[in-house]
């Protein structure tokens, strides 16, 4: 059945527009053969008849021109009482979907709590409300040319730091350690790697702490195991913090 479009807005409860006029309410009851067989005026047959607990009679709500069910639950007096209707969204089940929407007072608290968070986004990334998505693409194509910039300037620092290293170790050294307040893991791993065989031809110790300052942060202890697993255990008592994970 092809039922009536419903207007989304109305103006100040007045009437819909779309050509409808405010409808009331007009319920009606019916036997459950009636219902089960479709043989009340407007209503479909169901592919589900009433379960043989109802008994009758059905409660039969009528919205002329817009709908006609049975009843199951509460009902406004008169579509005046919606005042505005909004779909928001259709999400498919299987076999179904569901519809989502807001009525009366809900669409004015949902549209005035949807412009002041788009208003704010806006002022904080100085643009127009409507350029708001055209900003966030430019923003997010940004993000990921700064991150893979990021990224090859990291790898730059490891390979002229572990060049120095190196050079530190041919020149007799064989406890080396490295400070940089803003290293992540990645960064730390790619050091420790990139110094791995000239640490287990020198039998040398490398430590790596990362942190803002004093008293937080974490260090790594990388070189060959058995020297690692010797010297890990004074190392953490030394900077007051536990090690973990594997030596080397």
């Amino acid at each position: 059945r092809d039922y009536p479009r419903l207007p989304e807005i109305t103006q100040g409860g007045q009437g819909w527009h779309g050509g409808h006029a405010l409808v009331a309410v007009a319920p009606s009851w019916h036997s459950v053969a009636d219902v089960n067989e479709g043989r009340v005026p407007g209503l479909r047959k169901s592919s589900k008849p009433l379960p043989p607990s109802v008994t009758g009679p059905v409660r039969v709500i009528t919205y002329d021109g817009l709908d006609t069910n049975t009843c199951c639950g509460t009902h406004v007096h008169s579509t005046a009482r919606l005042q505005a209707v909004k779909l928001l969204r259709v999400e498919r089940a299987k076999g179904a979907c569901r519809v989502l929407y807001v009525a009366g007072g809900r669409v004015v608290s949902l549209l005035g709590s949807t412009f002041e968070r788009s208003a704010l986004l806006a002022s904080k990334m100085s643009v127009p409300q409507e350029e708001l998505l055209e900003r966030y693409d430019e923003n997010a194509r940004k993000a990921v040319e700064h991150e893979r910039a990021a990224k090859s300037l990291a790898a730059e620092v490891v390979t002229l730091l572990g060049q120095a290293l190196r050079c530190r170790l041919d020149n007799g050294e064989r406890a080396l350690h490295v400070h940089r307040p803003a290293a992540d893991a990645d960064f730390v791993k790619a050091l420790a790697a990139s110094l791995d065989e000239a640490l287990a031809e020198a039998q040398g110790l490398l430590l790596v702490t990362a942190g803002p300052g004093a008293g937080e942060g974490t260090f790594t202890l990388a070189g060959p195991p058995d020297l690692v697993d010797a010297a890990s255990g004074g190392v953490a008592a030394a900077l007051e913090g536990r090690g973990g994970g594997r030596g080397g």
